[in-house]
């Protein structure tokens, strides 16, 4: 009884053991597929959240990258763009700015030219070139600058100012050059033994006086007018004429009177009204007078207001209207330094210098102005004085 009790006690027990068994298999299982659907859902929600978070952490965060990067690119492009550009613009300003400068600083050079298109000088002698500039539209400011060189140094020197300097035998040429717009004009210039004369011509200008200014031209000679206010006004043309080849415009009052038997008052009257008839055709009045008939007292002297030319070879031309008998009286006369009187109002007068003209070049002389006579004889002349040649000095 006792061991069916005990076997008894023990299925009972047997039989609680298998039930705690099973029990705790189905709750472990059941924990074990809870915990699996819980991570079947947690798995999804996990790749939902990623999903989800991914997008919103990518999408965004791509966007302000590409966005980012297009704004560089412009940011950068701009700034490479605008480095050029700022370049650009500063030479491209500066090239305007230039332009503009110029226009508004320099009245530009139209056209140049020189007094002479060729000049002799001994060793040591120095002559003057000038120069005549046409500007274009004139505004306020300065000229453009004017440039002087020589092609030989040791030949021909030039200043600043066009004062040529004969250094050594030879030739050279000496260039005038606008600085900005590059107009350019020569001189041809020939360091030999040279004599100088100044052909003066009274009375005109006249119908002759165009034949004789071609005939300086031809030559490339200066020769000095003096002139007188009657005749000035029957040949304006005459006169710009004289003024464009380089020659020396003299005054020889207005009517040609005798100033000695006049007052300072009339005196200045016969002067002024030459010379305003001057300024009106040419722009400058006379730079040298010459009294009718070579007549000069203290009035004269004190009221004249340029130096007084005189002459030292008298032709006589007026009285004899012989072209042969002017020349001969020329060549057997002349000399360095001289000054010769002659009248272009006679067709004789004019005859006889086309035949002196290319003679004394050919015998190595230059036909100059009064002022380039008395330049090159280190002579400069004073107002009231009185010259009738350079022969001493």
């Amino acid at each position: 009884m006792k061991n069916t009790h005990i076997i008894g006690i023990i299925s009972v027990t047997v039989l609680l053991l298998s039930t705690i068994t099973i029990y705790g298999y189905e709750s472990s299982g059941n924990k074990n597929i809870n915990t699996y659907e819980a991570t079947q859902e947690s798995t999804p929600s996990v790749t939902t959240i990623p999903a989800t978070t991914t997008p919103v952490t990518t999408d965004p965060t791509t966007k302000p990258v590409t966005t980012t990067k297009p704004a560089t690119k412009p940011t950068t492009k701009p700034v490479a763009t605008t480095k050029p550009t700022a370049t650009k613009p500063k030479t491209t300003t500066a090239a305007k700015n230039n332009v503009k400068e110029t226009t508004k600083i320099y009245n530009k050079v139209k056209s140049i030219s020189l007094d002479k298109k060729a000049i002799r000088l001994n060793k040591g002698d120095k002559r003057t070139l000038t120069s005549y500039v046409k500007y274009k539209k004139r505004k306020k400011g300065v000229n453009e600058p004017l440039i002087w060189k020589t092609s030989n140094k040791k030949v021909a020197t030039v200043s600043r100012k066009g004062v040529v300097k004969g250094k050594s035998n030879g030739k050279a040429y000496i260039t005038l050059k606008s600085k900005i717009t590059g107009k350019t004009v020569k001189c041809k210039v020939t360091v030999a033994k040279t004599k100088y004369v100044a052909f003066t011509f009274d009375d005109g200008p006249g119908i002759y006086t165009d034949k004789l200014l071609k005939a300086l031209n031809k030559n490339n000679a200066k020769a000095t007018f003096f002139m007188t206010g009657t005749e000035i006004e029957s040949f304006p043309d005459e006169v710009k004429r004289m003024n464009e080849l380089g020659c020396e415009l003299g005054n020889h009052t207005y009517d040609h009177t005798d100033l000695t038997t006049l007052s300072s008052e009339d005196i200045s009257s016969e002067i002024a009204r030459v010379d305003q008839q001057l300024v009106d055709l040419t722009g400058q009045g006379a730079s040298v007078v010459r009294p009718p008939y070579g007549s000069v007292n203290d009035t004269v002297k004190a009221t004249i207001g340029t130096p007084m030319i005189l002459w030292s070879i008298d032709t006589l031309d007026w009285k004899t209207l012989d072209s042969q008998s002017t020349v001969d009286e020329v060549m057997n006369n002349v000399q360095d330094g001289s000054i010769v009187l002659m009248h272009d109002i006679y067709s004789t007068s004019v005859d006889a210098a086309e035949i002196l003209i290319p003679q004394l070049i050919e015998d190595g002389y230059e036909l100059v102005t009064i002022h380039e006579l008395a330049s090159v004889h280190g002579i400069e002349l004073q107002t009231g004085i009185t010259y009738g040649d350079f022969h001493n000095n």
